[in-house]
């Protein structure tokens, strides 16, 4: 039986956490041989994955329609049995390659149709025409797929409903890289922290203006995703801000060792509503305390596990008084912090998602 494998970006980065680290790596442990198409200076091999390297667009409207015909040139070349593309600009080439006679899954990162209602760069009026254009053309599209995977529930109640091999498989955190991370409170800075992407509507002034009214400081690591960058060194809160830029995992392990609270404030919009952030649950691995937005599916995971507060992310002063709150009781925010641990060794960690991956492949294979 032919074992190789194509994993397709165009959007991600080549060391892509859920693509690369957790994806690729468990397919090539399982005996597959895997390649990954993705933005990289030529090509390579790392850890077992074949790397083939894309050039780098020159802007977002190149990469979209662009890049399309070298990624399917190069597709082709690899010969795979199965191809499991990642960016939904790369439905023509999925198309494409089941028109060839491939085997086709298409990876499900985010409820698109509603991310388009939120993305700062598409003029508003817009936005409500292009949202159910797409929605369109996803939903006929899929139905050509061998598979579907989703990373939430939700989404995936979507897809079941139009190809019948939809598959849940989470973004949740690899126990490996948590297992011997330090927890030792004592060594702890009085201080919060925030991973990730920077934008208005991740909830980068709340957590600022929030700090005005706090005893500590925030460390945030990440970058400025839309124009936000040009104002927030301003905004009332920002002295005792810590800002790093981006960061590597061994950075950002470093971040979490030092910090007593994760936060995770985006706001509520539909996508966000209905997914779960990956930076949550590695809160949680890294034994932080959590200050989280007050979703339904959220605090069900919050309240549940006993493993932070939750607040409603538009309100700075609410942020402050639960922040403060964890920070001058630590033994509450130590307990939350080891109680978050807990269910992510036991629960929600990436070994118990891989069963799932690995399954549908060999169904799809066989």
């Amino acid at each position: 039986m032919n074992k190789r494998i194509c994993h397709i970006t165009t959007v991600h980065p080549t060391f892509d956490l859920r693509i690369f680290h957790k994806e690729c790596k468990s397919l090539v442990e399982a005996g597959y041989e895997v390649f990954l198409i993705a933005q990289a200076q030529g090509d390579s091999e790392v850890d077992g994955v074949h790397i083939i390297g894309l050039e780098k667009p020159k802007n977002r409207l190149e990469r979209i329609f662009g890049l399309r015909g070298r990624v399917f040139e190069l597709a082709k070349q690899i010969d795979a049995q199965i191809y499991h593309f990642h960016d939904p600009e790369l439905i023509p080439v999925g198309l494409r390659l089941k028109k060839l006679g491939k085997r086709v899954i298409y990876d499900v990162h985010e409820d698109v149709p509603r991310q388009i209602m939120s993305k700062y760069y598409i003029p508003r009026f817009l936005r409500r025409s292009i949202s159910k254009f797409f929605e369109v053309y996803e939903n006929k599209s899929v139905r050509h797929f061998d598979a579907v995977v989703c990373v939430t529930s939700d989404i995936a109640s979507r897809f079941s409903k139009l190809n019948c091999n939809t598959t849940v498989v989470q973004n949740m955190p690899m126990i490996s890289e948590f297992s011997d991370i330090s927890t030792d409170w004592s060594s702890k800075e009085q201080a919060v922290c925030y991973a990730g992407g920077l934008s208005v509507i991740r909830g980068i002034f709340e957590m600022v203006h929030a700090m005005q009214y706090v005893k500590g400081k925030l460390i945030l690591a990440g970058s400025f995703v839309d124009n936000s960058s040009q104002l927030i060194a301003t905004e009332p809160g920002w002295e005792k801000v810590q800002y790093l830029g981006h960061v590597d995992r061994g950075q950002l392990r470093q971040v979490y060792e030092r910090a007593k609270v994760g936060l995770v404030l985006l706001h509520p919009v539909p996508n966000y509503m209905n997914s779960y952030p990956v930076k949550l649950f590695e809160y949680m691995a890294a034994g932080l305390a959590t200050v989280t937005s007050n979703f339904p599916k959220w605090r069900a995971i919050v309240e549940e596990n006993n493993c932070g507060i939750c607040v409603d992310p538009t309100d700075s002063k609410q942020i402050a008084e639960a922040i403060n709150y964890l920070l001058e009781n630590n033994d509450v925010a130590q307990r939350m912090g080891m109680n978050g641990r807990k269910a992510v060794l036991e629960k929600f960690n990436w070994d118990n998602e891989v069963p799932r991956l690995l399954e549908l492949y060999k169904r799809i294979a066989g």
